[in-house]
């Protein structure tokens, strides 16, 4: 009882004490004082994000470290503006504060910016229009009457057998696999499973 009672009051001390750092802060804002300029008054830490986009990437599209995951700190971004006093997002038992500090217009990338994951989602592409050809192929030979052993030595295809699993399991492919040149058999499915590894 003793341990649970000590929790219970280190709990209540705790939101208490964020309760007591969230009015200063709303104070130090009603103020004037910017994110930052009350962070620091207060010894909290304040990260500032150069660029972001909706979709929470940087420029060069990569994700943008430093925004608090579970929250959705870009939405409300995007709808503030320059200079405008935000309410706190609440994260947990705590809250994050965030100013915009300038808006980049909306712009068309240019080819260089975009060449490679253009390249990249290109040939993501051509690689599952093959194997969803292929698949329709090898699916239809079986029906046929081929079998799948067969089919798959015909095609260059290592055939594998895995250990049972559930239709909505994830399935370890086998060590090394890399996507391709082998065709998985699934036992103890109701029926022999086909598809491209």
């Amino acid at each position: 009882m003793a341990p649970a009672i000590k929790r219970d009051i280190a709990v209540e001390r705790a939101r208490q004490a964020v309760q007591g750092l969230h009015d200063k802060m709303e104070d130090e804002r009603g103020g004037g004082a910017s994110v930052i300029d009350a962070a620091k008054k207060l010894g909290l830490t304040a990260v500032t994000i150069e660029a972001v986009d909706r979709s929470g990437r940087s420029p060069d599209g990569k994700p943008v470290a430093g925004i608090p995951t579970g929250l959705d700190v870009v939405s409300p971004a995007f709808a503030s503006d320059v200079g405008v006093d935000n309410d706190p997002l609440q994260l947990g038992g705590g809250y994050v504060w965030f100013d915009v500090l300038s808006i980049t217009p909306t712009r068309e990338r240019n080819i260089d910016e975009v060449k490679d994951q253009v390249e990249t989602r290109w040939r993501d592409e051509q690689i599952a229009s093959r194997l969803k050809t292929k698949a329709a192929e090898l699916v239809q030979k079986m029906d046929q009457g081929g079998k799948f052993a067969d089919e798959a030595a015909a095609s260059g295809l290592k055939l594998e057998t895995s250990a049972p699993f559930k239709r909505d399991a994830k399935v370890a492919g086998p060590a090394g696999h890399r996507g391709r040149g082998s065709l998985s058999h699934a036992e103890g499915c109701g029926r022999t499973g086909s598809g491209l590894g």
